[in-house]
């Protein structure tokens, strides 16, 4: 299987530049910054592409570091990532039966983890209301007990397959280690297979 991969500058590129990568491209993963880069003509694109099935990932960090990805999950799955939770880099393990804090549920991204760094800090992410033409399944839990990954499934009548990530800007780039790269792969992997 061949894999195009666009990578975007810090600066977003005019929607129209945008509309053509999305175009190209297998997936789309969005990561946030501080600063909102995105505009709605961005996000009406990313929506429409996700509409149409192209796999999402939106990777976020502690609130103010959601402002891109926050307004397009509410847009996309009625959620939202909130929060600023500072953790230095806790280690998950595979939850309990019935136990949701800081821990990981048996899942094709999780599968082959034995431990997960939490990230150092995160955003939590919640529904805003009922996620409408989606299955929602939080798979990441924060040592405080929030939802801290949330992998979304379409139903029958369209949409894209996605992965909403609070604490994937520290997890990945601050605790990189082999249970990262592990993630990176089962992430590409199960939203690839859609």
């Amino acid at each position: 299987m061949g894999v195009k991969l666009n990578i975007v500058p810090y600066d977003a590129p005019p929607p129209s530049d945008l509309q053509q990568m999305l175009e190209t491209s297998d997936m789309v993963w969005v990561l946030s910054s501080c600063a909102t880069k995105l505009t709605q003509q961005h996000h009406d694109k990313l929506a429409q592409s996700c509409f149409n099935g192209k796999p999402l990932y939106l990777i976020a960090d502690n609130y103010p570091c959601v402002r891109d990805v926050s307004p397009l999950a509410q847009l996309l799955f009625n959620m939202t990532f909130d929060g600023d939770e500072g953790i230095r880099g806790k280690q998950l393990s595979s939850c309990a039966a019935g136990k949701h804090q800081a821990c990981f549920e048996k899942h094709a991204i999780t599968h082959g983890l034995h431990h997960m760094a939490e990230g150092d800090t995160v955003s939590h992410i919640h529904p805003l209301g009922t996620p409408w033409l989606y299955n929602a399944t939080p798979v990441l839990w924060s040592s405080k007990g929030h939802a801290l990954v949330q992998v979304v499934e379409p139903h029958a009548v369209g949409g894209c397959r996605a992965i909403l990530d609070g604490g994937g800007l520290t997890r990945i780039v601050a605790r990189w280690g082999a249970s990262t790269e592990r993630w990176i792969m089962n992430s590409f992997a199960w939203l690839a297979s859609t």
